[in-house]
């Protein structure tokens, strides 16, 4: 991103503009802070610019790099720090320091810290960069679905054979892993629908059938692999129940009541808001705010893929 579109996003929420100069150097100082970015820096700065607060470790940082680049005290109210603090998250997935795998996980801590803001993002400065970093995410894992193929001619050339040897068939050969992979994904899903037919019917929450399901998305099934969304499915699993609502509060009373403690995923992640609200009982200040079934499970999947991301 150049300056002058910096300068613009600052300048915009300032009744004395900054020069352009000025918003230049304080490109290069986030655009190299950036370069040592940390899940747990980006933890902090999301959880801070979803609630409209700077991060003082952030602040600090920014001001001492500026001194030590280009000499002299920054003095900028508290607004152009917040600007710079989206503009640091913004920058990381544009950033050649890392992998498209940190990227992503980068974008769901984003995506995963949003919970906060839940029911209304009026006030964010800067919401479309926020809305590009959860981009990132979405856009990763659609590479990492591939949509079933035509199986019809691995089946006609297996079934009638008793060793892979007579099939006269290379696993080296693209078509036939595709085939391979369409035939796992196709048990996925069947182990999915049957359980959703049989033991998922027997949980009386919603919110509890939401957690249980998101868990077995995620952590026994690899959804990640099989769907880029786990929206159609888990509002499909839980039919009308999805719409159901209560309070955050409430849920997490349901949930603990239906669910064994040592069922429950103890988090290991900062952003992992109603996960540690679940288990450890963090208040983020949510309980009075109302989730959908749906919402609530939705969420949860994205708290249990960052999880379990690296495994």
């Amino acid at each position: 991103m150049e300056s002058k579109q910096l300068t613009n996003a600052i300048n915009k929420h300032l009744f004395v503009p900054i020069p352009e100069d000025l918003a230049g150097h304080l490109q290069e100082v986030v655009v190299n802070h950036v370069s040592g970015m940390t899940a747990d820096l980006v933890t902090n700065y999301a959880n801070a610019v979803f609630r409209n607060l700077v991060d003082w470790k952030f602040k600090n940082t920014v001001q001492t790099k500026y001194k030590e680049q280009f000499g002299g005290t920054l003095t900028l109210p508290n607004i152009v720090y917040l600007i710079l603090e989206g503009y640091a998250l913004r920058q990381m997935v544009e950033s050649d320091t890392f992998d498209s795998g940190q990227k992503a996980k980068f974008s769901l801590i984003v995506k995963n810290c949003a919970v906060i803001r839940k029911g209304s993002w009026d006030g964010i400065v800067c919401s479309k960069w926020l809305i590009e970093i959860y981009g990132y995410y979405d856009e990763y894992s659609k590479k990492k679905v591939i949509k079933n193929v035509a199986y019809s001619n691995l089946l006609k050339a297996v079934v009638p054979k008793a060793q892979w040897a007579e099939t006269g068939l290379e696993i080296t050969e693209k078509a036939v892993y595709d085939q391979i992979r369409s035939l796992c994904a196709s048990g996925v899903r069947g182990e999915l629908n049957w359980y959703i037919n049989h033991e998922f019917k027997s949980i009386s929450s919603p919110f509890a059938k939401a957690y249980v399901l998101a868990k077995k998305m995620v952590k026994e099934w690899n959804w990640k692999y099989i769907s880029d969304s786990p929206i159609e499915k888990m509002r499909m699993a839980l039919g009308e129940e999805s719409k159901k609502r209560k309070q955050l509060g409430k849920i997490v009373e349901e949930v603990t009541a239906v669910i064994a403690k040592e069922q429950l995923v103890t988090p290991g992640e900062g952003s992992s808001i109603l996960l540690s609200r679940i288990v450890e009982g963090k208040n983020a200040m949510l309980d009075e705010r109302r989730f959908s079934a749906l919402e609530f499970g939705v969420y949860l999947y994205y708290e249990l893929l960052l999880e379990t991301f690296n495994s």
